[in-house]
């Protein structure tokens, strides 16, 4: 486990060489449907938090992991943004403040969760957000199979 203060900032510094690839595998990853970039980014992520979950205590491999959850993250919440968007139809513009407001939720939620959790051991915490990961994706997949509303003919 990460017990100072330099090996933290080597923790998140390693997550760097992900968020800077980000734009540039934007290319690729657009060849997915939106749904398909979700999936994968939530799959990435949960992976990641599980393979934490068991492998926690070598602050390498917990870099690395650190990193695969980051990109994961990184490949999820634009696709779930522009989706929103997509979907708000006319209301595009409060579709995408209310995905941003759920995005803005969960981060402040987030460290609650973890304070709550953390007394519980590492374990504990991982599996409670991987939890959280797979439900939020199967909230997702319910969310895409609703048919949508008849839009109005537009003028």
């Amino acid at each position: 486990m990460v017990d100072n203060s330099a090996e933290l900032l080597a923790l998140r510094a390693g997550a760097l060489p992900v968020m800077i690839a980000l734009p540039f595998v934007a290319v690729p990853l657009a060849r997915l449907s939106k749904h398909g970039q979700i999936l994968l980014g939530v799959l990435l992520s949960a992976a990641a938090i599980v393979g934490a979950a068991f492998e926690g205590t070598h602050p390498a491999v917990l870099t690395v992991l650190l990193a695969i959850l980051v990109g994961g993250v990184g490949i999820t919440a634009p696709a779930a943004l522009q989706s929103a968007g997509e979907l708000g139809g006319e209301s595009r513009a409060a579709a995408m403040s209310v995905a941003m407001f759920s995005f803005y939720v969960g981060a402040t939620i987030g460290p609650l969760v973890a304070a709550a959790a953390a007394p519980h051991g590492f374990v504990v915490l991982a599996g409670i957000l991987a939890l959280l990961l797979v439900a939020a994706l199967g909230l997702t997949m319910v969310g895409l199979r609703v048919p949508r509303a008849v839009q109005p003919a537009s003028r």
